[in-house]
């Protein structure tokens, strides 16, 4: 028999409950991480951000500063959140269908770049979402 069990994600998000997503139905479409040292096994702190898309246009931007394998000093907190992006209206099409909200999702990658202390690691996940045609 097949284990259809699918793997359910829980995400921080920013001045709201944590939301539950099952991973197979948000891809990732964009991030970045960054530790400090050399050597990422070492590192005191990390960093990153991810960008993940429904297939409805929704789309979740989150992030963490987290302690790295080399630890951090007592008492020392990271940081964690995330903004939950709904979908917009697609201007070409006649009826109901929705699009990621591009001006949102790159707002929110700002705003999770200041929360975790990065905020040069913002351009790399924008220069990382899918390319617009034009």
């Amino acid at each position: 028999m097949k284990n259809t069990k699918k793997l359910v994600r829980t995400i921080t998000l920013t001045d709201r409950a944590p939301v539950k997503i099952v991973d197979d139905e948000w891809s990732i479409i964009a991030g970045d991480s960054d530790h400090d040292g050399q050597v990422e096994s070492q590192a005191n702190h990390i960093w990153w951000i991810k960008v993940r898309q429904h297939a409805d246009g929704r789309r979740i931007v989150y992030g963490r500063l987290g302690e790295g394998c080399g630890g951090a000093h007592i008492g020392w907190h990271g940081w964690a959140g995330g903004y939950l992006i709904r979908g917009i209206q697609d201007p070409r099409a006649s009826t109901g269908v929705m699009m990621p909200d591009d001006d949102g999702t790159i707002d929110a990658i700002h705003q999770i770049a200041e929360g975790i202390e990065h905020p040069e690691m913002a351009a790399r996940v924008i220069a990382d979402l899918p390319a617009e045609a034009i």
